[in-house]
């Protein structure tokens, strides 16, 4: 999957990362900007504790 975002429109969308001129569903355009992809879960992120005064 991969997430677009088209610019005449101004919205975005998850379209399948197969089709090699992937366009926008609502106004056709081939012009899809910030292809963000992801093969894997983003890793949590720990927060840090806070250190314990005397």
């Amino acid at each position: 999957m991969v997430v677009v975002g088209c610019p005449q429109c101004l919205m975005y969308v998850m379209l399948s990362g197969e089709e090699k001129q992937p366009k926008c569903p609502r106004c056709k355009s081939p012009v899809l900007l910030l292809h963000l992809t992801s093969s894997a879960p983003p890793q949590p992120t720990q927060a840090a504790t806070p250190s314990p005064t005397s």
